[in-house]
């Protein structure tokens, strides 16, 4: 009865449960193979409990050849089965040994229901045994060729991974069908050695359950672990059958035996658990031991407020106590549109980027699975965008925010050579909640500050803004002065030149040389006016949306070099040009100009600041040929103006504080006030609708690109 009911509990098993394996992921053509080779290797198992069932020796023999069928076909079944995991498929000469086994197995068929392959069935306590024939003595050394020919396959792909994840899962599967091997070979021998110690279908529950786990979880426990719990599960099994069974042959008190099957069924559960934990603790000490540590960690992650630091921190937990080749830490940036490198344990990825279009595919993976999984367990194709990203994760770990994903954490192998087992999956979920949580706080607090900054700011500008109106009356004044004053002396020189005929060269000199400086007092009183009455119209926006029209870039750029000399006191700057002949851009002409004479001036005082860096280092200043140039060019819907030299540039901590007011980097002649590229950007973000930037790389030089819209859609 023991043997009887192993047999069918093992056909139950491996039909039923593979096949609710299969409908749960019906496109896995490893799910399907699966339920293939469990429902044949069920049926198999299924002989003892039929034959011994059986009302005649004659029934017994119709439906045990009829079993043996599938016992026939379980050969290449399983050799395919092998192929598919191993993920070699049936190429040569797989292939060939495929179907060389299929046409031997069809001709084992053949004879089947023959005296051949099987004369009968014999009940002999505790079993049921074959009764042998000719073919059937070949089908058994068949069936150990082609099993020695699997282990042989099964190392020489263990011998080319490199994955310890792949590594460990072949050891699962090498595992699991020797012990499948053991069963059969148990079974098929049997009418030669009159002998089975234990139900060989326990053995091929074994195997189902080793196999179950394998194919179908991402997350992988130790493999010592494993075999100790299913070996444990056996263990209790037997012992609540076999007890019951051998209290009511040594009784015959059929009552006692139920009892007692009904006493250790309730008890099982619970020593089960029992020994399942402390055989667990006992494996896993150290692991235990660390996880502890993690969980410590995770409350002091909690309690860091500034993002950076933040991230540094989880990088270097990780790193120093889980013991892994890499940790690579990228936190989302909701403005940009991308995932950024905040950390990077070797300093190799920090600052990299993967952009949220590029990346699509595994960025909704991602945010599907929410909790922390294993690469090569992926499909192939999610596997081969995770390898553009590093080719050596391991694991990877979403972290989520109100099921949108805001950072992830990409670990390499651990430097123990060990995997990673389903308690650190638990443990790096537990942490990955808690970093969710920090970095959603960090955030917060950041935009306090960038809030308080900013309303500083605006309080700055307010006060320079309340000053303006009274500063540009007080200036009018100053140059309605300087104006009269200068046409005023304009007039006198007229009158003297009529007056007085002069003829002394040195004295004609002199005169044209202050009618020329008269000329220059008039014309930059009249721009100084205009740009006065820029800074007033720029703080009226209502004023400045008139002044917006189609004009000559090269116009705005003769009056920005203009200014530039005369800032500079330079009768000549080499400016190089590449506009073309019919050149248009829209916008505010005042206002542009202003924005070009700004990153001219810049470009100007970057080039002196390089040729005096020179200087002082004692370097051939004549092998530096200095250059600024200012290009136009047109888009679809843009103007694209670009103004490039070749001076200092700017030093990388400088270049996120470039367009901030107040911040300035001029310290050759203390020019700066800092309030000017944060002026020109407001024109030209603000009032153009348009985009500012620049590429830099210091002591090389720098490009400010201005991208004006051809026309200001509101």
């Amino acid at each position: 009865m023991f043997y009887a009911v192993s047999s069918l509990l093992a056909f139950l098993i491996c039909s039923v449960l593979s096949g609710f394996l299969y409908f749960y992921n019906r496109n896995s053509v490893l799910y399907r193979k699966f339920l293939i080779l469990s429902f044949f290797i069920g049926m198999w198992s299924l002989c003892p409990f039929i034959v011994s069932y059986s009302v005649d020796s004659e029934t017994a023999l119709y439906y045990g050849r009829f079993v043996y069928v599938f016992a026939i076909f379980t050969m290449p079944v399983l050799f395919n089965f092998i192929c598919t995991a191993l993920e070699i498929n049936l190429i040569n000469p797989y292939k060939k040994i495929f179907f060389a086994s299929l046409i031997m197995c069809c001709f084992f068929l053949l004879f089947s229901y023959s005296d051949l392959f099987i004369k009968g069935f014999v009940s002999r306590a505790p079993n049921v045994y074959v009764v042998p024939g000719f073919l059937y003595d070949v089908f058994v050394v068949c069936f150990i060729i082609l099993c020695v020919y699997a282990v042989v396959i099964l190392y020489n792909r263990y011998k080319k991974l490199t994955s310890l994840y792949e590594k460990e899962r072949l050891k699962f599967l090498a595992i699991s069908f020797f012990i499948l091997y053991i069963a059969g070979l148990m079974h098929l021998l049997e009418p030669f050695f009159k002998i089975e110690i234990i139900p060989h279908d326990l053995l091929v529950i074994f195997w189902f359950f080793i196999v179950l786990y394998t194919v179908s979880k991402y997350r992988y426990l130790n493999i010592k672990l494993a075999f100790v719990k299913t070996l444990i599960f056996i263990t209790i099994y037997v012992i609540i059958l076999v007890v019951p069974i051998a209290i009511g042959i040594i009784t015959r008190k059929w009552i006692i035996s139920a009892l007692s099957l009904l006493v250790l069924s309730s008890l099982g559960p619970v020593f089960f658990s029992y020994i399942q934990k402390r055989s667990e603790n006992f494996l896993q000490s150290e692991q235990i031991k660390y996880q502890q540590f993690l969980i410590w960690a995770s409350r002091v992650i909690a309690k860091q407020q500034n993002i950076n630091k933040l991230s540094n921190l989880v990088v270097r937990i990780i790193q120093r106590r889980v013991k892994v080749t890499f940790v690579s830490f990228f936190i989302f940036d909701a403005e940009k549109n991308i995932y950024t490198c905040k950390s990077d344990s070797n300093m190799k990825r920090k600052g990299e980027i993967i952009k949220v279009q590029e990346y699509s595919k595994v960025i909704s993976y991602m945010q599907k699975m929410k909790t922390p999984f294993i690469v090569f367990a992926l499909p192939y194709e999610i596997k081969m965008i995770f390898s553009k990203i590093n080719n050596g994760i391991h694991l990877v770990i979403p972290i989520m925010l109100r099921d949108r994903l805001i950072a992830f954490l990409l670990l390499g192998d651990k430097v123990n050579k060990s995997i990673y087992s389903s308690g650190d999956i638990e443990i790096f979920t537990t942490i990955s909640n808690q970093i969710g949580l920090a970095i959603s706080n960090a955030n917060f607090i950041e935009q306090i500050k960038i809030q308080q900054d900013k309303i500083f700011e605006i309080r700055k500008l307010a006060s320079i803004g309340g000053m303006a109106g009274g500063m540009a009356h007080q200036i009018k004044n100053r140059l309605h002065q300087f104006s009269m004053a200068s046409g005023l002396m304009d007039v006198e020189i007229e009158s003297f030149l009529k007056e007085y005929k002069i003829k002394d060269e040195q004295c004609k000199n002199f005169v044209n040389t202050m009618k020329e400086i008269a000329y220059s007092v008039s014309s930059n009183v009249h721009y100084t006016n205009e740009v006065v009455q820029n800074i007033l119209s720029f703080a009226k926006k209502s004023e400045k949306e008139l002044a917006f029209s189609n004009f000559s870039l090269k116009e705005a750029l003769k009056m920005a070099c203009q200014l530039l000399k005369v800032k500079h006191q330079k009768d000549e700057i080499n400016i190089d040009f590449d506009i073309p002949e019919q050149d248009s851009v829209y916008g505010s002409k005042s206002q542009i100009q202003e924005v070009l004479f700004n990153c001219l001036d810049n470009a100007y005082e970057a080039v002196e600041e390089k040729k005096s860096i020179l200087h002082k280092n004692m370097e051939d200043i004549r092998e530096f040929k200095p250059f600024i140039r200012v290009s136009l060019k047109y888009s679809k819907n843009n103007a694209i103006i670009s103004v490039t030299d070749n001076g200092i540039g700017i030093k990388q901590e400088n270049k996120s504080k470039m367009f901030s007011p107040f911040f300035t980097t001029k310290e050759l002649n203390n020019s700066g006030t800092g309030i000017g590229s944060y002026v020109i950007k407001r024109m030209i973000e603000e009032n153009h609708k348009g985009q500012i930037s620049f590429k830099s790389e210091y002591g090389e030089g720098t490009t400010f690109t201005i991208v004006l819209p051809k026309e200001i859609v509101e």
